[in-house]
């Protein structure tokens, strides 16, 4: 059993697994399927910290955890190749919910206050709807 793993998501067909495992300065993003075989390190980096999603099948989003102090970004990791791109960052207290397809993204940001907005996530400019909760009290149906 390795002790290392600050993160897991399933895909959503539950045949593969996502986890972050620590090793020594780096987190390493690992893709297997759920008897644990077929391991594949996706993404390498110095952070540690991670919040892992898995909306579908060939793309993850990755964030960072939300601090009140510090700016949180948030990315999509292509399950096939590794690689990664931004979706949206450079926000206090990031915290987000992306929808199934990935079409979507609720996005909550706070240090002095609470907010929450949700984002095509091809535009993460132009806020669809602003409201004062946060995503993790909500849902996608």
């Amino acid at each position: 059993m390795d002790l290392n793993i600050r993160e897991i998501a399933f895909s959503p067909s539950k045949t593969n697994i996502l986890s972050l495992f620590t090793s020594g300065t780096s987190g390493n993003i690992v893709l297997s399927d759920t008897g644990g075989g077929e391991k594949r390190t996706l993404y390498t980096s110095p952070l540690r910290e991670w919040l892992l999603s898995y909306p579908t099948e060939t793309d993850a989003v990755i964030s960072t955890k939300p601090s009140g102090f510090a700016y949180g970004f948030a990315y999509k990791l292509n399950i096939k190749t590794g690689g990664i791109s931004k979706i949206i960052g450079n926000i206090p207290g990031l915290t987000i919910l992306p929808a199934r397809d990935l079409a979507y993204i609720l996005v909550g940001r706070g240090n002095e206050s609470v907010s929450l907005s949700a984002f095509k996530t091809s535009d993460t400019q132009t806020p669809l709807q602003t409201l004062n909760t946060i995503p993790e009290k909500c849902v996608w149906s």
